[in-house]
């Protein structure tokens, strides 16, 4: 009896021992099939690996190496997926074997690998390496993750950071040299103005100061005109206005008017024109073509000190290619493309020693982009620059056109005998006044308006009136509307738009109102008389 039960008891022993096996089997499997579904599932390339080959490896290795199937990976070494050298330059096969020998040692590693496809292009990769043991042998896991878009990014971060940096410290530049070009001019304008009290001064040195002023008060205008002019330009609100253009008249225009500059510097100054393919006109827009040329003359002027300057144009490839050359200071190589930009130009050392806020290049390429054209150069340090720009060829036959001789205009004396009555609608004080003297020294009689309404009724009262100066911002009638409303009764009054506001967008407004001419504040003396002259003269 005890033997039976005895029996009994081991069979229910070996059925438990059983069991427990069974249990632990399957827990065995399901955790095999755990790890084997995250092994495979993982984003990462996962390989075990022991001193001398991959062993095993997961379904994102294949992808990530490029291989198609496994047998392309296992028994490999991992020196045979990198190039021959690593970013440190060290040799791929010595580091590798360096880290495995360090990883079998204990170490747990995390390092930056770069490694080959089957393709043979390459992978910035992070690579993790961990020992573990199976019986009394040991492997090696290790995990390579992809981070070439990482680094590409970080990469540009760091780009992005670095140009924030620069573009920082270039904008300072710049506004530390307009915050000069502003201060020095006005530091001038305001000093003589307070030596100008002294009522002992010479008078001798008192046309000097003035002399000194209105050069200052020019310098200072140039530089308030190209701050207002690019940032229309990065607004983009910069109109183009296409019309007719007499290349000849145009760039004879300029070589009479530079003449005095350069002559004044001891300068051979040289015009350089098409002989066999004279053009007449061609459609483009004049006022940007003028504001190109002049500041590309003027530049070569600037820092030209000997030699000549040579300007001109000729027809290429259905284009029209101006030139400016010089014998001046030049331009390293490095820099042909900076000075173009009006933050780092102002931080060029070719630029610190002339005046000028350095937006002239700026805007100029600027206006030849609006006109579908391209500006380059050719410079070299210490023997000068010539610097090209196109604009499309789109020629306007004009048969009657007879080309102008090379000479300056000569003045007209249109007033004299003869009685000119001016009409100045001007609602500032100081700007009337300032007209009024200018006028009232060629013996022209004026009359003041300051308003819109006030310019009407005084027409009724002085019908003899010749010309009307009009200025375009007025309180209760605007000049725009005043003149719109003077030419439904008077459509031959000659009527010169003035303003402060001084941009193309506003001079065709102004003739589209009816206006005659246009001048900007501040106004020129002899840029507002020539105007007169030309008008009264009957030569528009």
């Amino acid at each position: 009896m005890k033997e039976r039960k005895s029996k009994s008891l081991i069979i229910e022993e070996f059925s438990r021992i059983l069991e427990e096996e069974r249990v632990a089997r399957r827990a065995i499997q399901e955790s095999e099939i755990k790890f084997r579904t995250l092994f495979e599932t993982a984003c990462d390339a996962i390989f075990t690996m022991d001193e001398d080959k991959f062993i095993d490896c997961n379904r994102a290795t294949l992808t990530i190496f490029g291989c198609s199937d496994p047998s392309e990976i296992l028994n490999h070494h991992p020196y045979d997926f990198s190039p021959p050298k690593q970013p440190d330059g060290r040799d791929s096969r010595e580091k590798a074997l360096e880290m495995i020998h360090r990883a079998f040692g204990g170490e747990n590693l995390k390092f930056f690998w770069k490694h080959s496809k089957k393709d043979g292009s390459e992978f910035d990769a992070e690579v993790t390496l961990n020992r573990f043991q199976v019986g009394s042998e040991y492997y090696l896991l290790a995990i390579v993750r992809d981070i070439t878009e990482q680094q590409k990014l970080t990469r540009e971060l760091v780009a992005a950071k670095e140009k924030a940096e620069e573009a920082s410290r270039l904008k300072t530049a710049f506004l530390q040299n307009v915050s000069h070009e502003i201060r020095t001019p006005m530091n001038a304008i305001l000093g003589f103005m307070e030596l100008l009290k002294n009522p002992h001064i010479l008078q001798e040195e008192k046309e000097n100061y003035i002399n000194m002023m209105e050069e200052s008060g020019k310098r200072l205008l140039t530089t308030i005109n190209d701050i207002i002019e690019i940032s229309k330009i990065e607004a983009g609100s910069v109109d183009v206005s296409l019309q007719p253009v007499d290349l000849e008249e145009l760039i004879i225009h300029h070589y009479n008017f530079f003449k005095p500059l350069v002559n004044e510097k001891g300068l051979d100054f040289r015009l350089i024109r098409p002989e066999n393919q004279r053009l007449q006109k061609v459609l483009t827009d004049r006022f940007k073509l003028d504001s190109i040329l002049i500041n590309l003359i003027g530049n070569a002027i600037k820092f030209t000190n000997r030699g000549y300057i040579e300007i001109g144009y000729y027809p290429e490839n259905g284009n029209i290619v101006f030139f400016v050359k010089d014998t001046g200071i030049g331009i390293p190589e490095d820099k042909h493309n900076a000075i173009f930009d009006p933050f780092v130009q102002a931080d060029l050392d070719i630029s610190r020693a002339y005046e000028g806020s350095g937006l002239g290049l700026t805007i100029t390429r600027a206006y030849i982009e609006m006109l579908k054209g391209k500006i380059w150069l050719e410079s070299e340090p210490e023997k000068g620059s010539t610097f090209f720009f196109s604009i499309p060829l789109i020629e306007v036959v004009d048969k009657d056109k007879k080309p102008p001789l090379v000479t300056p205009e000569k003045d007209s004396s249109v007033f004299d005998g003869r009685n000119v009555k001016i009409l100045i609608a001007e609602d500032d004080e100081s700007s009337y006044l300032y007209i009024k003297t200018i006028l009232s020294g060629y013996g022209i009689e004026t009359i003041r308006s300051v308003n819109g309404e006030e310019v009407l009724d005084s027409l009724k009262e002085h019908p003899d009136i010749s010309l009307i100066l009009m200025d375009i911002r007025m309180p209760v009638m605007d000049g725009y509307e005043a003149t719109r409303r003077i030419k439904e009764f008077n459509k031959t009054l000659p009527i010169i738009a003035q303003t402060a506001l001084a941009f193309p967008s506003d001079r065709e407004k102004a003739l589209k109102a009816g206006c005659t001419d246009y001048v900007s504040k501040p106004i020129i003396k002899k840029e507002l008389i020539d105007k007169i002259k030309k008008i009264l003269s009957g030569n528009k």
